[in-house]
């Protein structure tokens, strides 16, 4: 593990502890960049600071904790505090049909406000956004490309925990429960505390089925027992057992590509953000005991800047994986010259041999262009 706790005696030791730090940053940059672009996504550059009128009209709950200042002009300015929103208002009023689907990654530092405090975090944010995309195919090509970053960065102690935020709330909806109890409902199931979901409920008179499923959400255990105990809740249901069907169909696909032990279901997985609209993830170190990543699908996101777009994606955090990994890359450099993409049509009645073609090709360090089978 690479040693942050270097000896301070000395500006020779110092010296060498900062040119350590910068030098794994760069590696694990170089890395994951290499791998999003294999899998066709651009790099973009987004801009640090930005008018915070902008994003609290949109996303205000996204904002509250950005670092902000006035300009001279006496505009209220803030740091970027996540890169995911400032993508979506970029592209929004630029995207039509004939751009789609967009491949874009990032390499950004983000800042803001630690929670309860006046400290600023700061930190540096890898990822891609996948925009123009629908359903299970758009998520299953995210997982993918996580999955392949960690890889071959190396990094062997990680898990990702799932959830869908679709079917939360679609269930937390269908309570009929005021806006405040949900939000009462929502705070006990991220706790995995399904006897306080079952008092706040039964005190409101909800109906017994919609009880069971809701409280099905905090179950400790997780797994597809938990699909299975919401989907014998309310089995006839058809829009909720297409989307737990999705999770299914998302978890089956990645155990027969080989992603069984590393995927886990868990419907109280719900720290992410708010503007994520169904399928997410949190990418947890056990060892360390904190998240090395999250994503998501945000399907309304995009609409709330211009044009709306279907769209997911994932971010990763460099200095959380700095200190899982020992640094030790191939430090040789690859020389660019401008790697024939090959494409990939994938049938959705196929989509276990389709992206095992693409895992195969990836293998080989070819570039891919994943496209759905019309």
């Amino acid at each position: 593990m690479f040693d942050l706790n270097y000896s301070l005696n000395g500006s020779e030791s110092f010296q060498s502890g900062l040119d350590r730090s910068v030098s794994l940053r760069r590696q694990i940059t170089y890395q994951a960049m290499r791998v999003f672009s294999g899998w066709g996504y651009s790099e973009m550059q987004i801009p640090l600071i930005d008018q915070f009128d902008i994003y609290e009209r949109s996303v205000k709950e996204e904002v509250d904790d950005a670092i902000r200042f006035v300009a001279r002009d006496g505009k209220v300015m803030m740091l970027l505090s996540d890169v995911t929103p400032a993508i979506a208002r970029l592209v929004s009023f630029k995207l039509g049909k004939k751009n789609l689907p967009l491949r874009t990654s990032y390499a950004n530092k983000v800042f803001r406000t630690a929670k309860n405090t006046k400290n600023s975090i700061e930190s540096y944010h890898l990822g891609l956004e996948l925009i123009g995309v629908s359903g299970l195919f758009g998520e299953l090509e995210v997982f993918l490309v996580a999955l392949e970053v960690l890889e071959k960065l190396g990094v062997d102690d990680f898990q990702f925990n799932v959830s869908d935020y679709g079917i939360v709330h679609y269930l937390l909806n269908a309570t009929g429960a005021p806006k405040r109890i949900r939000e009462e409902v929502l705070e006990a199931i991220i706790a995995r505390d399904a006897a306080e979901v079952n008092f706040i409920l039964n005190r409101l008179g909800i109906r017994e089925h919609f009880i069971a499923a809701v409280s099905a959400l905090a179950n400790l255990e997780g797994g597809l027992h938990q699909l299975n105990q919401i989907q014998a809740a309310l089995p006839n249901d058809k829009q909720l057992a297409e989307r737990l069907e999705a999770m299914r169909t998302l978890f089956r696909v990645l155990s027969e590509l080989g992603y069984k032990k590393r995927i886990r279901l868990d419907l109280a997985a719900l720290d992410g953000v708010n503007y994520y609209t169904g399928i997410a993830f949190d990418i947890v170190s056990e060892n360390l005991g904190r998240s090395i990543g999250r994503g998501g699908r945000y399907d309304a996101l995009l609409g709330k800047f211009g044009n709306s777009q279907p769209a997911v994606g994932f971010s990763l955090i460099a200095g959380t994986i700095s200190e899982i990994l020992h640094p030790k890359f191939d430090e040789e450099l690859v020389r660019d010259t401008g790697p024939k993409i090959e494409p990939i049509s994938i049938s959705s009645n196929d989509l276990i041999d389709g992206f095992s073609e693409a895992l195969v090709r990836r293998s080989y360090n070819k570039s891919v262009s994943i496209s759905e089978m019309t």
